[in-house]
């Protein structure tokens, strides 16, 4: 009974320990700019809860195995919900699968049988965990890269490759609220290429459009960095 007793009231020591970490780690997350910080934070909270659930289930009586079924669910969920690296939840996973197996061979089970299948149980578990968490990256990864594709189209000239009339416009207002707040000069140009609709008519509009190319290129190449160059019209550049 006093063993009992001393083993709860560690754990209870732990917990609270635990539950105030984590309220420290959900007060500080908007002051750790850094990721590289964030990360080790967040590999210590979860190693924290991991070693928890460990040390809970050893303290279980041997005959009791319903501890199998969280660490099952925590072998699937924490590669899917823990924002870290995957080789560094990798590691962390395999370490608490390992634990976790060994004491297998510490409890009483019924039968063998019942015992490999805990096992089984437990791998599936972990592989399914990892196989969803990087089903789940590739998705966020293909949606990020749509999502940049969307906005190159919706902000680019799809004939020169410049900025478009849409995205001209938007910075051009916001360069003029800067200029308008800071108190400095604001240059601004366009340009018109002279007879283009002769061009058209007379070469055709393939002509016309190489000649837009080679004049945005050009242009380009006498621009700095940091200047915006558009297309603003059928054959008007802005600058």
């Amino acid at each position: 009974l006093i063993e009992n007793r001393l083993q709860f009231f560690l754990l209870l020591f732990l917990q609270i320990g635990a539950i105030s970490y984590s309220m420290c780690l959900i007060s500080q997350t908007k002051k750790l700019v850094d990721s590289g910080r964030f990360a080790h934070h967040i590999l210590v909270w979860a190693s924290i809860f991991l070693f928890l659930q460990l040390l809970s289930n050893f303290f279980m009586p041997k005959n009791y195995l319903g501890h199998y079924l969280i660490d099952a669910w925590l072998c699937v969920i924490v590669p899917i919900i823990i924002p870290l690296n995957q080789r560094l939840l990798r590691q962390l996973l395999i370490g608490f699968l390992i634990a976790s197996l060994a004491l297998v061979f510490l409890k009483v089970f019924p039968n063998d049988v019942y015992k490999l299948t805990t096992l089984g149980f437990m791998l599936i578990a972990s592989y399914s965990g990892f196989a969803i968490a990087s089903s789940i990256k590739q998705y966020r990864r293909a949606i990020l890269k749509a999502e940049r594709r969307i906005d190159y189209h919706a902000s680019t000239d799809p004939l020169t490759g410049v900025a478009n009339r849409r995205e001209f416009l938007r910075l051009t207002d916001c360069e003029l609220q800067r200029s308008t707040r800071l108190k400095k000069p604001l240059s601004l140009m366009v340009l018109d290429v002279n007879d283009f609709h002769e061009i058209n008519v007379q070469h055709g509009v393939i002509s016309g459009d190489m000649v837009l190319k080679e004049v945005s290129r050009r242009l380009h190449r006498v621009t700095r960095n940091y200047d915006l160059l558009a297309r603003y019209g059928t054959e008007e550049f802005g600058l």
